[in-house]
């Protein structure tokens, strides 16, 4: 691991033997841009991307400016992180230097490595690490968020590896520190059920079984009350459980998963429909609903698809169901959605 490090999980900071840099403003924002794709960006993208898709005329000649201001505060740091233009197209060139949020990928790999083998506490250690690496909302400059679905994908890795820090305290018989910071997750996340599945589990794992089923109600009303649903099949389970006394240390067993069908092939390449994907992406960012309207033949399946195989190349859950012929009381909406859902935190249902 390198003592040299650009940082982009806040406000973007780059760490080296000569100190640290904050890089602000549209500067800021070029480098986060950059860092956002391996093959570099076009002036086009790049204007995409700073300016939220509302790229004023003088968007080029603005971002010859503001990559000239971060060339020379790169210049003014140790060798291996430069600007380079090949073609039409910029990269970040960064030999010698780490990416925290490459370091997070890792240390998330060596921690789920790790808990497969059997050292929960070596696995606690990279999940902290990983976790300590965070200073702010990523891929945000000047509370404007550059890359939204990029930040958002990292947003719910940090949710996951918060969760996986609790189950890896649980199977080292930590109950007690991994109960506290259950307690936290819980308040930040209420509608994750894994949280309050390993809140019960602390619990009943020091013999309180009255306080695990006190937090079983406590989620159900939450769930009832907020979301309209009953609790999932892992903490029925673990209510039960909690009951005749047989919970364990050991990581629970994973639930069947539920397949809502897999993406279709897409029938030749999307010509002309870069806005409405621009548009659609934007508003799935903010958690929104989207619903694409047309006439037969107009490209609607086309254009989902296309949503869903982006959604699913960087890294997100998709659940793909097809409502051609469909019977409406097969249980797919009332039971189907809502336990794929469950089982896949921050996924797409198209």
């Amino acid at each position: 691991m390198s003592e040299r490090r650009v940082c982009v999980l806040g406000e973007p900071r780059l760490q080296s033997e000569a100190g640290e840099v904050i890089v602000t403003g549209r500067p800021g924002q070029v480098l986060v841009a950059l860092l956002t794709s391996e093959n570099g960006l076009s002036l086009e993208q790049m204007a995409e991307l700073v300016w939220a898709g509302a790229a004023p005329k003088t968007a080029r000649s603005a971002l010859h400016v503001h990559l000239g201001s971060l060339r020379k505060i790169l210049a003014a740091l140790p060798a291996g992180l430069e600007v380079e233009r090949f073609g039409e197209r910029y990269v970040l060139s960064r030999s010698g230097w780490d990416v925290d949020v490459d370091l997070v990928v890792e240390h998330s790999r060596r921690a789920t490595e790790l808990l497969a083998d059997e050292a929960p506490e070596a696995a606690a250690e990279h999940l902290r690490s990983a976790l300590e690496l965070w200073n702010g909302e990523p891929f945000t400059v000047g509370g404007v968020e550059i890359a939204p679905i990029a930040a958002r994908r990292l947003q719910l890795m940090r949710l996951d590896l918060e969760e996986q820090l609790v189950e890896a305290m649980l199977v080292a018989d930590e109950s007690s520190r991994a109960e506290l910071l259950a307690v936290q997750l819980v308040e930040a996340e209420p509608y994750r059920e894994r949280r309050w599945a390993q809140l019960m589990r602390a619990l009943a794992l020091q013999g309180r079984s009255v306080e695990a089923l006190a937090a079983y109600e406590r989620v159900r009303a939450v769930l009832e009350r907020d979301l309209g649903v009953a609790p999932g099949e892992e903490l029925e389970r673990l209510e039960r459980s909690v009951l005749t006394h047989t919970v364990s240390t050991v990581v629970p067993t994973p639930r069947r998963p539920v397949d809502l069908g897999e993406i279709p092939a897409p029938l030749g390449e999307l010509i002309g429909r870069t806005q409405s994907l621009d548009r659609i992406e934007a508003n799935l960012t903010r958690l929104a609903p989207i619903l694409i309207c047309g006439a037969p033949g107009a490209g609607k399946t086309r254009l989902a698809v296309e949503v869903a195989l982006r959604a699913a190349s960087g890294g997100q859950a998709v659940g793909w169901v097809d409502l051609r012929n469909a019977a409406f009381d097969t249980g797919v909406f009332g039971d189907g959605v809502v336990r794929w859902a469950r089982q896949n935190a921050g996924g797409l249902v198209v």
